[in-house]
């Protein structure tokens, strides 16, 4: 038996593409060159509005936050300053009696 006359049927058949031919009925030149400038011209001033939107947004945060030298106030900048010098003597400290933390440690497990 031939497995020929199964594939030929419609099970394995694909449509064929139909081909739509169309032409326009009236066609006026004049109007879609008209068209397509005011599509243009939208186009355009819509960009343009955008830019300048853009622009007055970051023009208006530019001018609420006042720049800073790399970042820090001089509170910053002195805030900082006393954390590291606290954190620098707390260390010396701890360092110089670091001894006597020990004989007081191992007193008192005896």
């Amino acid at each position: 038996m031939s497995q020929k006359p199964f594939f030929k049927s419609r099970l394995f058949k694909l449509p064929n593409h139909r081909k739509f031919e169309f032409s326009a009925r009236y066609y006026d030149e004049d109007k879609e060159i008209i068209e397509n400038s005011k599509k243009e011209i939208k186009n355009d001033l819509a960009n343009n509005y955008d830019n300048d939107y853009s622009s007055r947004i970051k023009d208006s945060f530019n001018r609420r936050q006042p720049k800073k030298g790399f970042g820090f106030s001089s509170w910053e900048n002195t805030r900082l300053i006393i954390i590291f010098v606290l954190l620098i003597g707390g260390f010396f400290f701890l360092y110089d009696e670091l001894d006597e933390l020990l004989e007081y440690l191992t007193q008192s497990k005896k």
